[in-house]
């Protein structure tokens, strides 16, 4: 089954990745520091970071497939530029 996330307009990429680890983990974002802070364990807090990280691995190379639309705007201030996605 395939879950996709509506888009509400521009947002930071940190807020992406939280709606995605949110919907797709179902860890809330309360939680976040305290999975990354969490001491390693071999364990249960070693796993919710994999899990974490794996869905920033995701999201990254959607990006870099061009999978998801995003835009961009120059070092220093300037017009944003969008960058389409392609399928």
């Amino acid at each position: 089954m395939c879950i996709k996330l509506l888009s509400s307009g521009r947002i930071a990429l940190t807020a992406a990745f939280a709606d995605i680890v949110v919907l797709n983990i179902g860890f809330e974002r309360h939680e976040f520091s305290d999975i990354f802070t969490a001491p390693h364990d071999d364990g249960e807090n070693d796993i919710a970071r994999a899990m974490m990280c794996g869905q920033a691995q995701m999201l990254a190379s959607h990006f870099v497939i061009e999978r998801i639309p995003t835009f961009a705007r120059p070092i220093g201030g300037g017009e944003v530029v969008p960058i389409p996605a392609h399928y």
